[in-house]
């Protein structure tokens, strides 16, 4: 009974491949429709349209000394 044990895992679906698989997980959070805290950095580094802080591909780093 989940109102008694609280979460237990997520089903996942590959959108690719369609596949199906269970992550086993003891808490979530959900955060839906934020908008990032980002209006002070306007001008001074690259964001996105939609104000995220744009990074290097497949890192979290903007440049040397500034992180995403």
């Amino acid at each position: 009974n989940a109102k008694e044990t609280g979460v237990t895992g997520l089903k996942l679906r590959n959108v690719k491949t369609r596949d199906l698989s269970e992550l086993k997980i003891d808490g979530l959070f959900v955060a839906i429709g934020h908008n990032p805290n980002t209006e002070i950095f306007k001008g001074q580094i690259d964001l996105d349209e939609r104000g995220f802080i744009k990074t290097h591909p497949n890192s979290d780093q903007v440049s040397a000394t500034v992180y995403g």
